[in-house]
C-alpha cells in the first residue's frame, strides 16, 4: 500500500496515525512493540518531534509494516528550487 508523499512530520505523523488505526493498535500497543514511549508516539503522529531520532521512526515503521523509500523530487526548470537544486548539484553538495 502506498502511502503518498511525506513532506514534512505533521504528514509522516498523519501517515503513522492511519497506518497504526487501519492495523487496529492503540498508542500504548504499537510503542511498546516498537520499543518508544506511548508519549513519544503520540507527538510523532500530532507532528509535534521535530528532533525524532530516525532509529526510532524505523522501528515505529517496521512494527507497522511500512517500507520507507527514497525517491528524488522532480525538478522545474525556472522555479527557485530547481535553480537551488542545480546549484548544489553544480557544487558537489
Amino acid at each position: 500500500m502506498d502511502l503518498g508523499s511525506i513532506a514534512n512530520g505533521t504528514q509522516l505523523g498523519a501517515a503513522l496515525r492511519a497506518a497504526r488505526t487501519r492495523a487496529r493498535m492503540t498508542q500504548e500497543e504499537l510503542a511498546r512493540r516498537a520499543g518508544t514511549s506511548r508519549r513519544w508516539l503520540s507527538m510523532l503522529e500530532n507532528g509535534e518531534s521535530p528532533g525524532a531520532e530516525i532509529g526510532k521512526i524505523l522501528a515505529t515503521l517496521d512494527t507497522l509494516d511500512i517500507t520507507l523509500r527514497l525517491s528524488t523530487r522532480e525538478r522545474v526548470a525556472g522555479t527557485a528550487e530547481g535553480e537551488l537544486l542545480d546549484l548544489l548539484d553544480r557544487e558537489g553538495l
